[in-house]
């Protein structure tokens, strides 16, 4: 660096802990240098608030920098999602190319993938800055709900039977990492780390877990003379605190720290993106089919029945994938039909536009005088010149027709309309987008 760089680079604070993929600490006047290096090369000068970058050359140096003035954070934060996009590119360069029809593991062993008859949707496991802050905490993060209860009771219920069978699951690798459909079975828990989020924990499968449980040791714990089976991960990358789920062979479940933190989210990551590719491609059962099928709670024609219910339920997300598409061009077309009629018809149509506004003041001001007439109304009463009786008849009709006003007028039935196959709501919707175009 020039003086001018280094003066520069002198105005900013740095706070550094830096370990490496093995946990190793890394000197932290490399850190610093690399750091200020970065911050020079991109014309940073001061900056006011705590950004957070993230240089993984040596695995995973994460660098705090709190900075005085700030003027451009959306550039440092785009040079943190694009460093980590790259590295975690360049990690995953050896295992992307996962042969033809089949899914390479770990160990170099290929099992055979079962094609589905619908595209699936691909897991996003990019890393990116967290700007939720949900995962600054220490604690789980909350599942968030879906309209539909069952839908969460159902995630519920596959997390309780990923949990008890953990432990047999772990024992009978072997038997997962033989059938793809085992080994991409979906496994409803979500891990994610402070600053970064879910970036690269997001869609774990059951094989995801098993190859984690046999190929890193710090993946279970032993307190106390048991073992523990790591089975959600929560902390922070930077100071290394966190708050893991942990499973025994009873089911038991507790929170606990687990040390080196940078090792054990590390290689989950790592596992859990090496097949990102497979779990958009093939086929797979849920946790509950896996768990039935090798508890042996099938006999062989439950099990040719589980394998056609298999099939089924691929043509139906297909036929829904067409349905969910022949919606959308059917109300495309309904759209191309209404706006041609419309433009036939522009002149006359117009006019029960501009009746409709002047109808749409009109209510406006009758709704202002009928709420102010029955604030009057209440006024009166409390100071007692009126009776019970009187305030009652005279609130009764004021509150019906409020009631008359609230509804919408947009839905009013347009006999003209009707007859020409449209509605009001369709003519306001073409002219006020006419209008719109013409005011930009």
């Amino acid at each position: 660096m020039d003086k001018k760089s280094r003066a520069e680079a002198s105005k900013v604070s740095v706070l550094v802990c830096c370990v490496d993929s093995f946990g190793n600490e890394v000197p932290s006047r490399v850190a610093f240098k690399s750091a200020a290096s970065l911050l020079c090369v991109i014309g940073l000068k001061t900056y006011k608030e705590v950004i957070v970058l993230s240089l993984l050359s040596w695995g995973a140096v994460a660098v705090t920098i709190q900075v005085l003035q700030c003027k451009m954070c959306l550039v440092i934060k785009k040079l943190i999602i694009l460093k980590q996009k790259e590295t975690m590119s360049n990690r995953t360069a050896d295992y992307e190319n996962h042969p033809e029809g089949g899914i390479m593991l770990r160990d170099g062993s290929v099992i055979e993938g079962y094609t589905p008859q619908q595209i699936l949707e691909e897991a996003d496991n990019t890393m990116s800055l967290d700007t939720t802050g949900v995962y600054f905490s220490l604690r789980k993060p909350p599942i968030k709900r879906p309209e539909e209860k069952r839908v969460q009771t159902r995630r519920n219920e596959a997390e309780m039977i990923f949990l008890k069978n953990a432990w047999y699951f772990y024992e009978h690798y072997q038997e997962i990492c033989a059938d793809s459909r085992k080994f991409l079975a979906r496994v409803p828990v979500q891990s994610g780390l402070a600053y970064t989020g879910t970036g690269g924990f997001r869609n774990p499968t059951l094989g995801v877990y098993v190859e984690w449980w046999h190929s890193f040791k710090k993946a279970i714990v032993e307190l106390d003379g048991d073992k523990w089976l790591v089975w959600h991960i929560a902390g922070s990358p930077l100071s290394g605190m966190n708050k893991c789920g942990l499973v025994n062979a009873e089911g038991k479940v507790q929170c606990h720290s687990v040390n080196p933190f940078p090792t054990v989210w590390h290689s989950f990551v790592e596992i859990n993106t090496r097949y990102d590719e497979c779990k958009a491609k093939y086929m797979a059962f849920t946790i509950e089919e896996v768990a039935a099928l090798m508890h042996g709670d099938l006999d062989e024609t439950s099990r040719s029945f589980l394998g056609a219910c298999f099939g089924l339920r691929s043509q139906v997300a297909s036929l829904s994938d067409d349905l969910k598409r022949m919606t959308a061009q059917a109300a495309q077309l309904r759209y191309d039909l209404v706006t041609t009629k419309i433009k036939y018809n522009e002149r006359e149509l117009y006019q029960i536009y501009d009746k409709y506004l002047s109808e749409k003041d009109l209510r406006k001001v009758r709704r202002d005088q009928l709420l102010e007439s029955r604030l009057d109304l209440r006024k009166r009463f409390k100071g007692g010149h009126c009776g019970q009786i009187e305030y009652q008849r005279t609130l009764y009709p004021i509150s019906k027709e409020l009631k008359a006003l609230a509804e919408p007028l947009e839905d009013r039935e347009v006999p003209k309309l009707k007859s020409m196959g449209l509605t009001l709501r369709d003519v306001i919707n073409y002219f006020e987008q006419e209008n719109q175009n013409n005011n930009k």
